[in-house]
């Protein structure tokens, strides 16, 4: 689940793969080799397993107080361990704004599909995108937000920066009856997120002036 391993020899994603665990236990690090590659899905399975205080299937993960509170090339992606080369996983906090400004640029958030009519979930999906399981329940939401260099509302500039935004569909927790969790649950459920920062392959945008890679 969510490992893949790089037969190539060159360095490059080749081939998926299972981590087959002995005895099905948890584990702290990953086989030379191997790198993190969850799908939604799994992504949400380790920010349930946070919310509610669980371990985590392999704590790679790292915390964040504020990702968008800084540059992109800021983050400490060094944290971030068994990540392919341009994406990086992060717990933090969620936004509740669509525009959120950081050191000396902005991110913004990107249309997406939003709940599709679905009753009873467009409160809890806005605009974000529904996540849903093998069954058709729906697990979490997503939505995108690409970052912009410069000032909001002037001669701002896109770059190859992109966050997805993962979060936790509260009724999905506890049997579907979240108001029975404690504050502390309840407050993470409404807060807690996990952010996959990436650079997207565009020809057209570029990373940032100075930037570094992680």
């Amino acid at each position: 689940m969510a490992f893949g391993a790089d037969n190539s020899g060159s360095g490059s994603p080749a081939v998926a793969a299972a981590l087959d665990l002995p005895g099905g236990g948890l584990i702290d690090e990953l086989p030379r080799g191997y790198y993190f590659v969850p799908t939604d899905g799994e992504i949400l399975i380790y920010l349930k397993k946070k919310i509610m205080g669980e371990p985590l299937p392999c704590d790679i993960i790292p915390t964040v107080d504020n990702v968008y509170g800084v540059a992109p090339d800021s983050l400490p992606f060094e944290s971030s361990m068994y990540t392919r080369g341009n994406e990086w996983f992060f717990f933090t906090i969620r936004t509740n704004s669509n525009e959120v400004m950081s050191e000396d640029g902005y991110w913004t958030t990107t249309p997406t599909a939003g709940a599709g009519g679905v009753v009873g979930l467009e409160a809890a999906a806005g605009d974000d995108e529904i996540i849903r399981n093998a069954n058709g329940e729906v697990e979490g939401f997503k939505k995108e937000l690409v970052y912009y260099d410069g000032v909001l509302g002037g001669n701002a500039e896109t770059t190859c920066w992109r966050i997805l935004e993962y979060r936790i569909n509260p009724y999905a927790i506890n049997n579907g009856s979240p108001n029975q969790l404690s504050d502390d649950v309840k407050h993470k459920i409404a807060n807690l997120v996990i952010c996959k920062v990436f650079v997207k392959k565009m020809r057209a945008c570029r990373r940032r002036r100075g930037t570094r890679r992680g």
